[in-house]
């Protein structure tokens, strides 16, 4: 084998995996990024004339879960109406009174988590939001959720949700 075979050979080489390279194209977002982007357009947190302060997110019917105290903090709880397993259920907390935390976790399970997806609540002015995926065997669990004070502190609480 020559040297002008031995160059050309790499050429081709580098040629293929160049076009390989340039023909998948820009990468395109995961329908699941595509979904969560989507899911929230449109969404108001204002309240309106026509709407009201429990507002539903797209995600279905909630129910009340009642209210939880936590470091200091007082606020309604709201649940995916029917709970089922291996699916994704959805949180709405009202703030009611007291300090204002840091950060909201939540997830569907026992204490420790165990099998659970624990999901961060968004956000917005007086409340929080968020979506968490349910384990396979609800048997025994409770909506958890973690709150997060000003100083690092967490403090977790649950109720239940059948």
């Amino acid at each position: 084998m020559t040297q002008i075979d031995k160059s050309l050979g790499t050429t081709a080489l580098m040629t293929a995996a160049l076009l390989l390279l340039l023909g998948c194209g820009e990468p395109e977002e995961s329908a699941s990024a595509k979904n969560n982007s989507e899911s929230h357009e449109g969404h108001n947190h204002e309240t309106s004339e026509n709407s009201d302060a429990s507002h539903e997110h797209a995600s279905g019917e909630l129910t009340s879960l009642g209210s939880i105290e936590l470091a200091g903090a007082s606020f309604s709880v709201s649940l995916t109406k029917d709970v089922k397993p291996s699916s994704v259920a959805h949180l709405e907390l009202e703030h009611d009174e007291g300090p204002m935390p840091t950060a909201i976790r939540f997830w569907i399970g026992n204490e420790a988590g165990t099998g659970a997806l624990k999901s961060k609540a968004d956000a917005h002015e007086d409340h929080f939001h968020g979506e968490t995926e349910t384990p396979s065997d609800l048997t025994g669990a409770s909506l958890w959720i973690e709150v997060e004070s000003s100083d690092g502190k967490r403090t977790a609480g649950s109720l239940k949700f059948d």
